[in-house]
């Protein structure tokens, strides 16, 4: 290659700046806005499962005045247990009701029928059940 041709190449090779560059911009504006949105724009998934036993629709008042809804399948025993949403909810709920529990099925904030923004930090749980008692 002669020094002529090279100075040419060189003139018009691709630069990697604007590859660099749009990467940039995905990682750092296009992904955290994304994610952002997303996590917080999730629809409301809490169901109340199908337990197979008749259960009454009831709302909780919570301190900060929000109605959180909840199905409350009667006690044979005395006893009742509630039920944070989970993927083993249905199981726990079905096992506890054969065995004669009271089941207190809560929806979260934010979720199924109740009232609030969704609560997704596994922090606020716990201060949504303290809250609670």
């Amino acid at each position: 290659m002669a020094a002529g041709d090279a100075a040419t190449y060189a003139a018009h090779s691709p630069s990697p700046r604007p590859q660099f560059l749009a990467l940039a911009i995905v990682w750092f504006l296009v992904f955290p806005i994304g994610f952002a949105y997303i996590y917080t724009h999730t629809g409301k998934g809490a169901l109340t499962p199908e337990l197979g036993v008749p259960s009454e629709s009831v709302t909780i008042t919570t301190s900060d005045s929000l109605e959180l809804a909840a199905s409350y399948v009667p006690s044979k025993n005395r006893a009742a247990v509630v039920l944070f949403p989970g993927a083993t909810r249905p199981e726990q709920a079905r096992m506890l009701i054969r065995h004669g529990y009271g089941v207190l099925l809560l929806d979260p904030r934010g979720e199924g029928n109740s009232e609030g923004d969704a609560v997704r930090w596994a922090g606020d749980r716990v201060q949504v059940l303290a809250n609670e008692c």
